[in-house]
């Protein structure tokens, strides 16, 4: 069907060019308006399910509830209609980009931001669509497309209603014990077959099973069975997000795993909670590493000033900037006793070399005086004297005497002139 439909034009106004993917229901085509300048995807019905009833009662369903919602972030559907032999076809806009399955195939997995920003812009559409009744049921990364629209790139629509889920309808699409939606993001309860039971939260713990893939560049269950698979959607809880991905803090993994309980009724109430409460624990998260970043050169360390001995063990929250705690510091500090007494080792030139006056300058260390002792009787010497030290440069090796006290001239002046008339006075009173 796609090479005969290439070439063709649709009602006078859209010629297909191209295909731009293909699926078990159909294939999507990139098609040109005749009179405008203007790009457009045309969703085509497959011939083998055209004939379904049901089919196509799904595929209408989707250009009516699509064109309905009119948000930002889904994709925006123009015209339902058929061709000459009876064929349905749906024109929707032309979106350039790739969608999320695409891209982590080719990255892996995303950083903490990027899944946010994808995810948080996703959570919209959705909060709108539950709020005019419709459930999506079919939420998986082929349908999470990220657009490139004008200079903004990573823009989300969310594409694919034709499985989705009109609250209150009178007319029920899907049998009661049908098994609908993507099995590896699909809720307990559309793994359960409960019909009844799947509403907007089943949304909810899709959207939770999306942002774990994002971030751990997997899926929360994997089996290699259906059954396997049903199960462990059913009983059993994901691995650890932290274990897997290094800037998760346990905040944000706290709000992924609601959104992923087995009982509904302690998930999220809305997509608008669940997108709320993420983006704030994302945002501690960030805030908080970038408090550690700022803190750690200065604040913390404080490496340009001497540290008293003990100061770094009496580190407390009340020395630190808001927002970080001493426990998140992990300070270990494992430094080898320094001994007072002991004799620095002498570097000495070949030779007096001229002053160089970009140089640092040149530390002053404390030398004992006196006789050279042994290594092996330096055990037994007594503690040095401190005060009986020479001054040494380093770069020299001549040892300076310690500096001794000047008096300043005055006072010597002072001092002569008392000395000479205390002479004078004993000398007149032993003459008279």
């Amino acid at each position: 069907m796609s090479d005969a439909l290439i070439g063709q034009i649709l009602q006078g106004t859209y010629r297909i060019e191209r295909v731009i993917g293909s699926g078990g229901m159909g294939s999507v085509y990139e098609a040109g308006h005749q009179r405008l300048n203007k790009r457009f995807a045309v969703k085509v019905l497959s011939p083998e399910v055209a004939g379904s009833a049901e089919a196509l009662a799904r595929f209408r369903q989707e250009a009516l509830v699509t064109s309905a919602l009119g948000n930002p972030n889904i994709v925006e559907v123009f015209d339902f209609n058929h061709m000459e032999d009876g064929t349905p076809y749906i024109v929707m806009e032309y979106l350039r980009g790739e969608d999320l399955a695409s891209r982590l195939q080719r990255v892996g997995r995303l950083p903490l931001a990027k899944a946010v920003e994808i995810f948080r812009q996703a959570a919209a559409a959705l909060h709108a669509a539950h709020q005019k009744g419709i459930i999506h049921r079919d939420l998986k990364p082929q349908n999470v497309f990220l657009a490139r629209l004008d200079d903004r790139e990573d823009y989300v629509k969310i594409v694919d209603f034709g499985i989705s889920k009109v609250v209150g309808s009178r007319h029920a699409m899907t049998g009661t014990h049908e098994l609908l939606g993507s099995p590896s993001y699909m809720s307990p309860e559309q793994a359960l077959v409960k019909a009844s039971l799947v509403d907007l939260r089943a949304d909810i713990f899709t959207m939770g099973t999306l942002v774990y893939l994002m971030l751990a560049g997997r899926p929360p269950f994997l089996a290699d069975t259906m059954p396997d698979l049903l199960f462990k959607i059913v009983r059993e809880d994901p691995p650890s997000l932290c274990a897997v991905s290094p800037d998760v803090s346990e905040n944000v993994e706290r709000v992924i795993f609601k959104a992923l309980a087995k009982d509904r009724e302690k998930r999220h109430a809305t997509m608008e909670a669940f997108s709320q409460a993420l983006c704030e624990a994302a945002a501690q998260a960030d805030d908080h590493a970038a408090l550690l970043a700022a803190a750690m050169p200065s604040e913390m360390l404080e490496l340009d000033r001497p540290t008293a001995a003990g100061e770094l063990d009496e580190l407390d929250d009340s020395t630190l900037p808001d927002g970080v705690q001493a426990a998140d510091l992990d300070l270990d500090l494992d430094l080898p006793p320094v001994d007072l007494h002991e004799e620095p080792t002498l570097m000495r030139d070949a030779g007096p070399a001229a002053p160089d006056i970009h140089q640092e300058p040149t530390l002053i260390q404390p030398v004992a005086t006196g006789p050279h002792l042994p290594d092996e009787d330096a055990r037994d010497a007594p503690d040095m004297d401190l005060e009986a030290t020479a001054m040494v440069d380093t770069r020299s090796g001549q040892a300076e005497p310690p500096p001794r006290g000047r008096v300043p001239l005055w006072v010597a002046v002072v001092a002569l002139a008392l000395s000479l008339g205390l002479v004078t006075l004993v000398v007149l009173r032993y003459w008279l």
